[in-house]
């Protein structure tokens, strides 16, 4: 029949699903780090103290 999948299958599919899923987590975070440092880098620069 086809469409049917074994419970090994099955099994291998979820955990190729979750490894995906740690994947895309971990960009996610990168992302998240990224944004904040590009917000840092726009925010009032009146606020910032000079450097020189």
């Amino acid at each position: 029949m086809e469409g049917r999948v074994d419970g090994g299958d099955l099994q291998r599919k979820v955990e190729n699903i979750e490894a995906e899923m740690e994947e895309l987590n971990r960009s996610v975070a990168g992302m998240r780090e990224e944004l904040q440092f590009m917000q840092r880098l726009l925010e009032d620069p009146r606020r910032k103290k000079p450097t020189s």
